[in-house]
This record gives structure tokens, C-alpha cells and sequence, in this order.
């Protein structure tokens, strides 16, 4: 009996081969098919969910928002927005926040600021300031230093910030 092994091995060849052709072929379309579900799964979450979370600072609001002092006849003077230590104004007691509103009776406010109406006035000097504080008035004594650029100038140690109404005058 004689057996023929030649049309065995070209079919054995065949099969193999379309198995590596069709394993190819399953291979890029499950990949295919693998890549656009992740990319519809990615594209569905939202861009924060992807990004880890980072501590975002909030800066401190105040609750009550700060009223600005008004003095009680008319508009006009110098708010008070920092006290230099160990200065004259922070010596005689003026605070943050005080309004300005006269020095030895002359009204402070646009057509008198404050730097001007103490020009009037020597290093060493004794001046009565009126301030507006919590809506009151009060009157405070203050001796004047001498500036530290020129000592021939007075010097109060406040830096201030003019508020008022320039056209409303103060009738007295």
C-alpha cells in the first residue's frame, strides 16, 4: 500500500497560514475595538475627574465689608491707614480707621489736606487733632516730631488716604 504524503503538507501549510492571517486580522480589530472604548470611557469622565486634586487656596473675605468713617458736619479728612510704632500719632492714641478732621481747628479735608495743615506747624509743637471714631469725636494731643529727611518738618507718623467731598464746605 503506497501512501501519499504530497497533497498532505501543502494543506497542513494552508491551515497554518490562515491561522496566522486571521489571528492578524482578530488581533486589530480587537485592539481596534479595545482603544475606541477607552477613548469613549476617557471622554465621557469630566476634565477634573482626570487631573489629580490640588488644594486651591481661598483667600480670607472679611465678613462685614469696612464702613468708611464720615465726619459729622460735612465731608472731608484724612483716613488713617497705618500707624508708625513709637510715633507721635501712635503715641497720643490715633488708630487705624480714625478720620482726621481737624488740626488746632483748621478743618482738614481736599482744599486742606492733612500733609498741608501740618506744614503750618514746627517739630516740638503741641496740636490738638479732632478724629472721628466709631462715629464719635474726639479731640487728641499730640506733640509733633521732627521728619526723619528734613527735621525742619513736623512729623505726625500716619500715612492717610483723603476721602470727602471737595465741593461740599462746612459752614461754621
Amino acid at each position: 500500500m503506497a501512501t501519499s504524503k504530497g497533497p498532505t503538507y501543502p494543506v497542513l501549510v494552508a491551515i497554518v497560514l490562515g491561522g496566522i492571517v486571521l489571528s492578524l486580522i482578530a488581533g486589530c480589530v480587537g485592539g481596534a475595538v479595545a482603544g475606541y472604548l477607552v477613548y469613549d470611557f476617557r471622554a465621557r469622565q469630566k476634565p477634573q475627574a482626570l487631573l489629580p486634586p490640588t488644594p486651591t487656596p481661598v483667600p480670607a473675605t472679611p465678613e462685614v465689608p469696612q464702613v468708611l468713617p464720615m465726619p459729622r458736619w460735612g465731608w472731608g479728612g484724612a483716613l488713617v491707614q497705618y500707624v508708625e510704632p513709637r510715633s507721635p500719632a501712635d503715641e497720643a492714641g490715633i488708630q487705624v480707621g480714625d478720620l482726621i478732621t481737624a488740626v488746632e481747628g483748621q478743618a482738614v479735608d481736599a482744599a486742606n489736606p492733612l500733609d498741608e495743615v501740618l506744614l503750618r506747624f514746627k517739630p516740638g509743637d503741641r496740636v490738638e487733632i479732632t478724629v472721628q471714631r466709631g462715629g464719635e469725636e474726639r479731640t487728641l494731643r499730640v506733640k509733633l516730631g521732627a521728619r526723619p529727611d528734613d527735621e525742619s518738618k513736623p512729623y505726625l507718623g500716619v500715612r492717610f488716604t483723603m476721602v470727602g467731598m471737595p465741593f461740599f464746605r462746612r459752614s461754621d
